[in-house]
């Protein structure tokens, strides 16, 4: 057995904590510029999602079933709810990783498959500089939520819980509910 000082602790307790530091924008932050496209060109930028919220669901390969749930869903309420249609999806794949050839064509191809099995785009992230600027980590399941705003309200990683997914679909809810009255204010 051996004996740790206080300070050494505290150096151990942080040094396990580093990982979890910066892993996901801090609350309020402001949306990152961004662009990027789908397999076929279609892109998605910043300005395009001025005034709607913004939900960010980033994944990899290895980590796309982690929020299936949540996935599952939006998916149904995309069906019944015309508040949908006001909020900005970015469903984005770390593709990083097989950016060269012949790989590219094959993620291109399943990109699309999935693309038609989920019913929206799906971006691809092939040199991280999405994951960078949003200041995310690879290998795991992120989701961030923006305002009309532009401000961070949610971030996570790995899996959302029952209370989790219900407290995020409401706040969905809510800024998607106050995106159409600004909307029809503006008319």
């Amino acid at each position: 057995m051996f004996a740790c000082t206080p300070s050494t602790r505290l150096a151990v307790a942080l040094a396990l904590l580093a990982p979890a530091i910066g892993a996901t924008p801090p609350r309020g932050a402001e949306t990152a510029e961004f662009r990027i496209g789908n397999p076929d060109g279609v892109e998605l930028t910043r300005a395009q999602t001025q005034g709607r919220p913004l939900l960010v669901v980033y994944e990899d390969k290895g980590s796309g079933e982690t929020n299936r749930a949540f996935k599952d869903e939006l998916s149904k309420l995309a069906k019944g709810g015309a508040w949908v249609k006001r909020i900005t999806l970015a469903a984005i794949a770390d593709v990083q990783g097989y950016d060269f050839w012949p790989a590219r064509g094959f993620v291109k191809s399943s990109i699309r498959d999935e693309e038609k099995k989920a019913g929206t785009p799906i971006y691809c992230d092939w040199t991280g500089a999405f994951r960078q600027a949003f200041q995310l980590r690879s290998g795991t399941s992120t989701i961030l939520l923006y305002g009309r705003d532009g401000r961070l309200l949610h971030a996570s990683e790995g899996a959302l819980d029952a209370a989790q997914r219900t407290e995020l679909i409401s706040t969905l809810r809510r800024e998607a509910s106050a995106a159409e009255s600004d909307a029809a204010a503006t008319k």
